[in-house]
């Protein structure tokens, strides 16, 4: 039996995500229950993606530990998106993670809203509108706006929800605003809700992104934007396919 010398990091699924402006957060106030909220807020800031596996394990042990804990992350996402209580909290950590704490973490909480199936046009448009604000402004290289980039991640997966001309548009925006080295693995996001929401028309931008982070990887030796472009074909591929399009 092979075994792996050192410490072993394993690459679980990872989730990308952003948060929400001041003044279109909608908190939620009334009926909130703080041992409640403290439960939704560890079901929600999920482990890192990256795991140290201890020295000398087998190939079989990591790949059964891997397996054991995509079965976890399974059900902890099942449990976010099903439970019919949690969308209250969820916007109340929202406020708490982007307006209050300033934290990049916000894109945990995106992340989590964006796997709910019952989100209201009217617990969108405050998302929507804070996509359209950040867009506006061009990347700071400082990292003055560091907490935009966490947002707009975050918020594409809110903007795969739901298919719509808007949505399409707003991922674009962000896919868009990715065109810098340092931002190489925002790319990932938007490219993975058009994936889902996107048309046609969306191909085009998808395919240039690609090239461009495939020219980035290889000018830089760049490992995160060639698994940046790895996702974005991977993406492409599956919008490809789904609206028919000739690989």
């Amino acid at each position: 039996m092979k075994r792996i010398s050192g410490t072993i990091m394993v690459v679980i699924s990872t989730l990308q995500l952003a948060g929400v402006g001041s003044a279109q957060v909608q908190t939620v106030k009334a009926g909130i229950d703080p041992a409640r909220l403290a439960y939704v807020e560890r079901l929600v800031m999920k482990p890192s993606d990256i795991v140290p596996w201890g020295e000398n394990m087998s190939n079989e042990e990591v790949a059964r530990e891997k397996k054991r804990l995509m079965a976890m992350e399974a059900k902890r996402e099942m449990e976010i998106q099903s439970s019919p209580d949690l969308k209250p909290y969820l916007f109340h950590l929202l406020d708490r993670y982007y307006i209050q704490s300033k934290s990049p973490d916000v894109v945990q909480v995106l992340s989590a809203i964006g796997l709910r199936n019952d989100l209201s046009e009217e617990e969108v448009a405050p998302i929507k509108n804070e996509i359209r604000s950040i867009t506006k402004i061009p990347y700071d290289k400082s990292g003055n706006n560091y907490l935009d980039n966490f947002y707009l991640m975050g918020a594409s997966k809110v903007l795969g929800t739901k298919k719509s001309q808007e949505n399409e548009e707003l991922a674009l925006a962000i896919l868009d605003r990715a065109r810098d080295p340092a931002l190489a693995a925002m790319a990932i996001a938007p490219a993975e809700a058009l994936s889902r929401i996107g048309t046609s028309r969306s191909i085009p931008s998808l395919a240039s992104a690609l090239r461009w982070l495939q020219l980035v990887a290889k000018a830089n030796n760049d490992e995160t934007a060639r698994q940046a472009a790895f996702r974005v074909s991977r993406s492409l591929d599956t919008l490809k396919e789904r609206v028919g399009v000739a690989q």
